[in-house]
Parts: structure tokens; C-alpha cells; sequence
């Protein structure tokens, strides 16, 4: 997975990812009410101008260590480039 992760940041703009991460967490809440529909989720991944809301604690928590970790490398990475 490790590859296949990096090839999508290397060609990737930070911001694009991020953006991706934030509306992926939005889809993955845990009250089907605070998620976002798909006719939204489309405007907000084709468009600069629409504001992605924070998301509401996710009702999936892998680890703050790993997100951080991954998190730091793709900022790493980003430096040196």
C-alpha cells in the first residue's frame, strides 16, 4: 500500500489531497444525518470555491500515531521537492 500511497501524493497537489481526506471523513460520519450527499460530495470535489466543512468527530478512529505519521512524511516529502 505504501507504493501506491506515495504515487497518488507525489502527483497530487497537498491541498487536492487534503481536501479528499476532509470530504472522506465527512462521508464516514457516524449520524447518516451529519453526511454529506452524493450530489454534494460531487460540487465539493469540482469546485475551488465551495467551503469543505470541518468534519464532526469520526465514528472511525484508526490511531492519531499513524495519521500523524503519514501526515509528516507527505510534509517531508513536500519540503524536499
Amino acid at each position: 500500500m505504501g507504493t501506491k500511497f506515495n504515487n497518488l501524493v507525489e502527483s497530487s497537489v497537498p491541498n487536492e489531497v487534503l481536501k479528499c481526506i476532509q470530504i472522506g471523513l465527512l462521508c464516514v460520519q457516524s449520524d447518516p444525518a451529519d453526511r454529506p450527499t452524493m450530489s454534494t460530495v460531487v460540487a465539493m470535489l469540482g469546485s475551488d470555491t465551495i467551503t469543505v466543512p470541518l468534519p464532526a468527530k469520526s465514528a472511525f478512529y484508526v490511531g492519531r500515531f499513524i495519521a500523524e505519521s503519514i501526515l509528516n512524511i507527505y510534509a517531508i516529502r513536500v519540503k524536499l521537492k
